[in-house]
């Protein structure tokens, strides 16, 4: 049995180490070779099991981050962002006065603007005057004809009777006695002034008399004979009695009385009385759009609120509808922040977490979760593997719970998300 000479340091002085090895593992014969202790301790390579111990040790490292990575909370950024409101005029104008400036807090119902109102004061007068106007033809249909009306109208019809019944009697006796008389004279004159034309005309003809007292002469010839005729006639006509149109006539304006009697006592139609409240709707309409026009003047906060921008002089003109001051809503402060869909389990409606912000970093802020969109947005056109599914977001909206008199809008936030565990 052959022994390798070993020192302490376990090394064959006349050969190396791996000759040494070498000849005791292969003495050309094939013999078995005994080592001893020290030899086998010496063979030992600690650097061996580096390899080892750096795969356990990463392995470990790894589950222990896991670990802590499922207990942490899950930090998504978002931004503080706040509700304003635009107010504005529907009716427009010129501008009176700026009651506020910028940055100021102002109530519910405080005036900001005033805008100039003649315009619209003259307006509003006059809707009004159409109002009373349309309400007393509403009444005056409604209560029907006075006293007076309907006495007028009985008297127009006794006055068509009367005509009627005249023409319908004829002449008086005493009219065609009269007519006669008159008949009788009118040839008496005429007579006399033919006798008085017959000896002017020989008195002439001897030149006792001029030419003009026979020309009178004969003009009161026609004169007479003229009257004569128009007496003959009136006694014809009175002889004859009325014709049968004129009656006709007569019995027409009778009947017409009566018809406007009888309207009279029966009033208004119903058709008459809804035209004449529908005339009263459209008139309180038009008045009450005139106040409204009225009231848009004075443009008022609608509740707290503080005046973010507002630029406005007096004497600028500001249309209807334009904006002219913006108003924030300081106790409406709520952070909009984006989720990824592996993490939307994370979110639910009514939970408290907390928040923080650059300029505050040592002040924890919370808020409520308030809503979480039912639709994702940033979402890839095919999402087929799980980190593609990271990509997709949910927005979230969180009601700031405190510390509004500190936070701004724009600001940046880290919302930090508790894991639950069961």
């Amino acid at each position: 049995m052959k022994f390798c000479s070993m020192t302490n340091d376990g090394v064959d002085k006349d050969s190396g180490p791996n000759e040494s090895w070498r000849d005791a593992a292969d003495n050309g014969q094939g013999a078995r070779v005994e080592v001893s202790e020290p030899q086998k301790k010496a063979r030992f390579k600690p650097a061996a099991l580096l390899p080892v111990v750096l795969v356990l040790g990463g392995f470990a490292a790894n589950k222990g981050y896991q670990a802590w990575i499922a207990h942490e909370p899950l930090e998504v950024g978002g931004m503080v962002e706040v509700r304003t409101i635009q107010v504005a005029s529907r009716a427009g104008g010129r501008v009176v006065e700026v009651r506020v400036r910028e940055g100021d807090r102002v109530t519910k119902g405080q005036e900001l603007v005033t805008l100039e109102r003649a315009e619209l004061e003259a307006k509003r007068d006059e809707a009004r005057a159409a109002m009373e106007l349309a309400q007393a033809q509403l009444d005056r249909v409604t209560n029907g004809p006075r006293t007076v009306e309907v006495d007028a109208y009985h008297a127009r019809v006794a006055e068509a009777q009367a005509q009627l019944d005249e023409l319908a009697r004829g002449a008086r006796h005493q009219d065609v006695d009269h007519a006669r008389a008159q008949l009788a004279a009118t040839e008496s004159q005429l007579k006399s002034a033919e006798l008085a034309a017959g000896r002017n005309a020989e008195l002439f003809k001897t030149g006792a008399i001029a030419q003009a007292e026979v020309d009178n002469a004969a003009s009161a010839l026609e004169t007479a004979r003229a009257n004569r005729d128009a007496a003959r006639s009136a006694l014809a006509v009175l002889a004859d009695g009325s014709r049968p149109e004129v009656v006709a006539a007569a019995r027409a304006r009778l009947a017409e009385a009566h018809a406007q009697l009888e309207n009279t006592r029966l009033g208004s139609r119903d058709e008459d009385v809804r035209v004449a409240r529908a005339q009263l709707v459209q008139a309180q309409a038009r008045l009450a759009l005139a106040e409204t026009n009225l009231a848009e003047t004075a443009i008022a906060a609608p509740r707290d609120c503080v005046v973010e921008a507002l630029d406005l002089r007096p004497g600028d003109m500001l249309a209807a509808n334009q904006s002219a001051a913006t108003l924030v809503e300081s106790d409406q402060l709520f952070v909009r922040a984006y989720v990824p869909e592996t993490e939307l389990g994370l979110v639910h409606v009514g939970d408290t977490v907390p928040f923080a912000v650059d300029t505050f970093t040592g002040h924890a802020f919370h808020a409520i979760v308030q809503h979480v969109n039912d639709v994702g947005e940033y979402t890839p056109r095919n999402v087929q593997t799980v980190d593609e599914r990271a990509n997709q977001v949910y927005l979230v909206r969180l009601g700031v719970a405190d510390g509004q008199e500190l936070l701004r809008a724009g600001m940046a936030v880290t919302v930090r998300l508790p894991r639950r565990h069961p």
